[in-house]
């Protein structure tokens, strides 16, 4: 009995006529998605980009997918197809931080400023513990001399993270171009505090110290660079 069982299962198998190449239908999306990732590590970015949209065609409202090929077509410096990528992510998922800092990038990268501000606006109210955006996005206000939305960013920064020296030293840097040098000091001794042994703080001080002619704070700081 044991020898004829084995002998039809075996016959019931080989009569189900299996393919021994994969289909590529929709069966098929975790074998294209392995293929895509054996191609992205062999550095055949190209053909995994390939394999991945047959992926995202069987999976369309993954956004783990979508990310990743948005981030390979930035790979290939096709940055124009990331950002379409990107969108249809953010269609499908307004508040999906991760794609909202990648489209932020490319733009930025794309000098599309104003863009990348209101990307990482969205990042930030979003998810106020991105440490980073909030730099970011303070320096690109600064660079335009948009001293007011700087100083909210980096007031925000430290309201998240109380800790972090950077915030206290931007807003020194803030307060020091407008010449309200005492605010300014209060912001790089924070920054000191926190982090003792940075030098530009020290720096900044020293300035201060030299246009309201404080010379004995001067030669105090001096002594400590």
């Amino acid at each position: 009995l044991i020898f004829v069982s084995c002998t039809v299962s075996n016959t019931a198998l080989l009569s189900q006529e299996e393919p021994l190449i994969p289909h590529s239908g929709c069966e098929d999306k975790y074998f294209n998605y392995l293929i895509s990732q054996d191609l992205k590590n062999s550095g055949d970015i190209a053909s995994a980009s390939e394999f991945l949209i047959k992926t995202i065609k069987c999976d369309p409202d993954s956004s783990i997918l979508q990310l990743e090929l948005a981030l390979i077509y930035t790979q290939m410096e096709k940055e124009e197809k990331a950002l379409g990528v990107l969108k249809e992510a953010l269609k499908r998922d307004p508040g999906n931080v991760d794609a909202l800092v990648m489209y932020g990038r490319i733009h930025h990268g794309l000098k599309n400023i104003e863009v990348a501000k209101f990307s990482y606006e969205e990042v930030v109210a979003r998810d106020p513990k991105r440490k980073n955006i909030y730099i970011i996005l303070g320096s690109i206000y600064m660079e335009e001399g948009d001293f007011k939305n700087a100083e909210s960013v980096y007031d925000k920064l430290i309201v998240n993270f109380p800790d972090f020296h950077v915030g206290y030293f931007f807003l020194g840097k803030i307060h020091a171009s407008q010449k309200k040098f005492e605010i300014a000091e209060k912001e790089f001794k924070k920054t000191l505090d926190l982090e003792s042994e940075l030098e530009e703080p020290k720096y900044e001080l020293l300035e201060i110290y030299k246009e309201t002619d404080r010379s004995d704070e001067a030669i105090e700081i001096c002594q400590n660079i």
